[in-house]
């Protein structure tokens, strides 16, 4: 279940953190999952969720690798995505730490429909089993921070064709994904669930 090691090429560009009302929203929806147990760690440290948003300057904000653990994160655990290359298994940041090992799988679902602002990865057994017995999963059993599992979770977007959803990462046990075009809509998909 943990997500604490990066899979793809990180570079970091600058140390420059994002700006206090980039995050505010999207630190509020992240206290909200950790504090409902959807994003946290594991007794061994292993962190496992993250939450991210696109920016009032068009790039996407992501909390950083290895917060689980941390209950209020501050400017220094978030990090703007500067460019990337799904296909390169690639991407560049500004910030202190580098960007959540789930990075890539959130940059496809952006590209996958433009209307989607928001995205947060959550692990919850019960919520995962519900969304694999509906048939909201992802076809086959990429392992997290993939490019292959990034490709499946665009490919589940784009074929739904809706701009707010739930659905599962089936090669990812406990793995669930909530996209969406704001933060209350993040917060009303889950309750369906809870």
């Amino acid at each position: 279940m943990g997500e604490s090691y990066i899979k793809f090429d990180c570079k970091q560009v600058s140390d420059n953190l994002p700006a206090e009302h980039e995050i505010s929203g999207l630190n509020k929806l992240r206290q909200y999952l950790y504090a409902m147990g959807f994003i946290g760690a594991l007794p061994d440290g292993d962190g496992f969720g993250n939450v991210s948003k696109k920016s009032s300057v068009g790039k996407v904000v992501v909390s950083c690798s290895k917060t689980g653990s941390i209950r209020d994160l501050s400017r220094e655990h978030f990090a703007c995505i500067e460019g990337y290359d799904i296909s390169k298994n690639f991407v560049k940041y500004s910030g202190k730490l580098p960007a959540s090992s789930e990075a890539m799988t959130h940059l496809a679902i952006y590209g996958a429909n433009e209307k989607v602002n928001v995205v947060a990865h959550i692990h919850n057994e019960r919520i995962w089993n519900l969304l694999i017995s509906a048939g909201l999963k992802t076809n086959g059993n990429a392992d997290y921070g993939t490019v292959e599992i990034a490709m499946e979770a665009y490919n589940y977007v784009l074929e739904s064709k809706l701009s707010n959803g739930i659905f599962a990462l089936a090669g990812h046990k406990d793995g669930i994904i909530i996209y969406a075009e704001n933060f209350d809509k993040i917060i009303k998909l889950l309750n369906e669930y809870i």
